[in-house]
């Protein structure tokens, strides 16, 4: 139901000439390298907070033997296997693993607009963002609805799209 509201959005930010992009099936390839060259990046992924207290994303990637030999001697530290309510474990993404990729201004003057829960619960997530270049990061601090979040990242590009500047939006 989200996904094709994002869609429409994406037809209708288009239209208004905003360059929109959707990867509905997001890797940790994905996270390496697709969040390069955009002013305003939204992540809508499940978030939750690590048992060392960082908040961490998830990826729709499973963790199979590949996967493991792969990421784990690349990214041991920036990456956690973690398993899911319906019983499938899927790789999540550490604060670190965004300053591993986009640091040096890898992000640069970007907006990153977090959708996943606990996103802003604590600064690690928000500092590696920023850290990489950001000049605005917007999260929440505890779990939050698909739709409650989708109504306000909506609102909020329009906003921007209208001229309000990121404070304002």
């Amino acid at each position: 139901k989200y996904l094709q509201e994002y869609y429409n959005n994406q037809r209708n930010w288009n239209s208004n000439c905003l360059k929109t992009d959707i990867d509905a099936y997001c890797t940790v390839e994905d996270f390496k390298t697709e969040l390069l060259g955009y002013n305003l990046i939204i992540i809508e992924e499940h978030g939750n907070i690590s048992y060392k207290n960082y908040p961490m994303i998830c990826t729709l990637e499973e963790v199979t033997k590949d996967t493991k030999i792969k990421y784990l001697s690349e990214d041991f530290s920036n990456l956690s296997p973690v398993r899911q309510t319906d019983g499938k474990r899927y790789w999540w993404i550490k604060p670190s693993f965004f300053e591993k990729y986009y640091g040096n201004d890898g992000l640069k003057d970007s907006i990153v607009w977090i959708g996943s829960c606990h996103g802003y619960e604590n600064d690690k997530l928000v500092n590696a963002f920023s850290n990489c270049g950001a000049k605005a990061v917007i999260g929440y601090t505890d779990s939050v609805l698909t739709g409650y979040d989708s109504y306000l990242h909506s609102a909020f590009v329009y906003s921007l799209m209208f001229g309000d500047t990121v404070s304002e939006a």
